[in-house]
């Protein structure tokens, strides 16, 4: 009898009567989701132990990206008895792929249906993501706080009582914890005692037990980085064969988080404050020396040291890690707490590797000494331009080690993989290091609804103020007249009596605008102001509550899921970034080294850039769309749009079912009237000289 595949239970599923029938309210097939899901189950069903398939396969809003890529792996895992996993960048997918009635939890019963094999599945997270009542008590002693809000008192009760512990259940019931609080102030870390990690260590086997695990990108990339591939796997060794990498375009934020938290020196010093050991005051006066020396730097408007810059001061620092690093074995000897042993050797290791790094020129990774934006708070990093490498050690054969790849498959998916076009996934696979592996199979596709949504555009006057005014031959500060022509802008998409929801690109402009707003538009009473101290899901609240509100924030270019509510979308600025000064030179001088022209490095460099802009503007457009028959308005703040880089045009940044929208765009002039004109044909970018440095302030 004949093996049955995962494309053809992936076919059963979404056919016209199928079991997806059952559990989807009035299901129609959709003929991309199932070319998409068609894909997936292709890159599964290979059967090549010696290779490992490779997915990157972007699927736009609408598709119904996360059952395509679901009943395909379930299916892979029922079929072939291996553990599989789905990792996520953001909590709020993380909350939705474990929901009751979600879409894994449906996969899972079609699965079932069609197989007969009932899979578990279970979360997999670190131990941050865990509460700890001792620290929540100790958190109120600190404030003073004697009687806590009825808020506060009700998450001190589920703080308590909760079976599994898990912010993501608290945020999943009641959203946002009390403002009393803290995550960072009152999560599990690990020098506490046992009794206040049961609930994360019971968590963690339940895991290692599931046939499906959902977990986030920072564990997978330690998974990744841990030589034994120790993280997320089961104590029998049974490994995951299939990772679905959900947000990939998020992994590379994920990596460099993962190295930034990879020596610092604050982190440590609180580490070993609390031992009174001769050892452990030892690496606490070493690293307040490393403070000191770090403190006498001027860095100007950077918040970086280049220690390659900086030999005398690499040469002290590099001292004083080999004066600590005899400490750290003393206290690992001493020490009876596990966790707190490895947190110990981590930092101990962090600090080993950097040391080595100052004692290399290499072209790969600067060592840096950087300091937090506002408590200037040291670290020591060694900053990597690819940090995404690392995922691809999951795919890399190691013939040192005499073994084969250690994944079967991996598809990296997400609604904005590419920055429009599928010749640019081939720089996201560089990114991730898929080419640095020898045996791999590589798909690649691009999908998009036909039909979803509807958008039209509304675009700046061509005589508009640009949004910044030149402070200093590299220093930008923002114009007073853009500030007030975008709060017409905001004001005018107001009039409608529908939502606005308005994107800035800082705190700063934020604050500008909306003070501009409420001085030459005082009728605007449904403003809400996102602030530093804000949570965003709490105004999201509000927006969502609150007929006609205007709602302007710098965090909410992606993430924010609001069907049906977003029917004006203000994008104030062009959202390009400058390339990091860091990463900038390690591609600078790695480029040279290679034998490069000083212009096709300018010219990657900034590339990079752009590329990172177009995707950030598809991202920012499909918070508007985010259903079936969703009608958005698109108001562009910022004229550049219309007279961009050649590889940066608005047409690009959009879907395909949209560029029509482009034809008959209207014109917000400067006298605060929406003009709208039918247009023969799209206009044709313009080049526009971006700065060579931008600093925002």
């Amino acid at each position: 009898m004949q093996k049955i595949t995962i494309s053809q239970i992936t076919e059963q599923a979404f056919a016209q009567n199928g079991p997806l029938s059952k559990f989807v309210k009035n299901y129609v097939p959709n003929p991309v989701q199932i070319e998409y899901a068609a894909q997936v189950a292709q890159c599964f069903d290979a059967d090549s132990p010696e290779q490992t398939a490779i997915g990157l396969l972007e699927a736009g809003t609408g598709i119904g990206k996360t059952l395509g890529y679901a009943i395909p792996l379930l299916a892979y895992a029922a079929l072939e008895g291996k553990r599989v996993a789905i990792s996520t960048y953001t909590i709020q997918l993380q909350s939705q792929l474990l929901s009751a009635g979600g879409d894994v939890d449906i996969a899972r019963q079609i699965i079932r249906e069609l197989t007969g094999k009932s899979l578990t599945v279970a979360p997999r997270l670190g131990l941050r993501n865990f509460v700890s009542p001792l620290r929540i008590r100790t958190a109120l002693a600190i404030k003073g706080i004697t009687e806590p809000s009825d808020a506060a008192k009700q998450f001190i009760d589920w703080a308590t009582s909760s079976k599994t512990g898990l912010f993501l259940e608290w945020n999943r019931l009641h959203g946002e914890i009390p403002i009393e609080f803290l995550t960072a102030e009152i999560c599990c870390e690990p020098y506490l005692p046992e009794t206040e990690k049961q609930r994360y260590l019971a968590h963690r086997e339940f895991a290692k037990a599931a046939d499906v695990i959902i977990t986030n990108h920072s564990l997978t990339l330690l998974h990744a980085r841990s030589k034994e591939f120790s993280v997320l796997d089961a104590p029998d060794e049974a490994p995951i064969s299939i990772i679905v990498a959900d947000e990939a375009d998020r992994i590379e934020s994920a990596a460099e988080q993962l190295s930034q938290r990879s020596a610092a020196l604050m982190s440590m010093r609180s580490l070993f404050d609390r031992n009174d050991d001769p050892a452990s005051q030892g690496i606490v006066n070493g690293i307040r020396t490393i403070c000191d020396l770090a403190s006498r730097v001027d860095t100007g408007r950077y918040a970086h040291v280049n220690l390659l810059n900086n030999p005398v001061l690499a040469s002290e620092i590099s001292f004083q890690i080999s004066q600590l690093l005899p400490y750290f074995d003393q206290t690992l000897k001493s020490c009876s707490d596990n966790e707190q042993i490895a947190e110990m050797a981590l930092h101990r290791k962090s600090l080993s590797e950097f040391r080595s790094r100052l004692a290399q020129d290499s072209a790969s990774t600067i060592p840096i000494i950087h300091f937090s934006e506002v408590r200037r708070y040291p670290s020591l990093r060694a900053v990597d331009p690819n940090p995404g490498t690392l995922f691809g050690r999951l795919w890399q054969d190691a013939p040192e080690q005499d073994r084969k790849p250690y994944l079967e498959a991996a598809l990296l998916t997400s609604a904005t993989l590419s920055d429009g076009r599928e010749s640019s996934l081939k720089s996201v696979a560089h990114s991730l290091g898929l080419f640095k592996s020898s045996h791999y199979r590589l798909t690649t596709g691009l999908f998009e609804p036909a039909k979803f949504g509807a958008l039209s555009i509304v675009l700046p006057d061509e005589n508009a103020p640009t949004p910044t005014l030149s402070v200093s031959d590299d220093e930008f500060s923002s114009d007073p007249a853009w500030i007030a022509y975008a709060a017409d802008m905001i004001a005018k998409a107001a009039a409608s009596g529908e939502r606005v929801l308005a994107l800035t690109l800082s705190y700063r402009d934020t604050r500008m605008i909306a003070a501009r707003v409420r001085l030459r538009h005082p009728h605007i009473t449904t403003l809400i102001q996102h602030t530093e101290t804000d949570p965003l899901q709490e105004l999201l609240t509000r927006f969502s509550e609150t007929d006609g509100a205007v709602l302007l924030s710098p965090s909410c270019w992606e993430g924010v899921n609001l069907p049906g509510l977003v029917k004006n979308l203000v994008i104030t600025r062009i959202p390009f970034a400058p390339p990091d000064q860091s990463v900038a030179e390690i591609i600078r001088n790695s480029m040279l080294k290679r034998g490069f022209s000083p212009s096709v490095i300018t010219a990657t460099i900034y590339g990079r850039s752009v590329i990172g802009t177009r995707r950030k503007l598809r991202q920012a457009i499909g918070r508007g769309i985010r259903q079936l028959n969703d009608v958005c308005c698109v108001w562009f703040g910022d004229r550049r749009i219309l007279s961009q880089d050649g590889k940066l045009n608005l047409a690009s940044c959009l879907p395909t079912r949209f560029c029509p929208a482009l034809k008959t765009a209207s014109t917000f002039t400067l006298d605060r009237v929406v003009l709208s004109e039918e247009q023969e044909e799209v206009k044709q970018p313009k080049p526009i000289a971006w700065p060579k440095q931008r600093v925002y302030i």
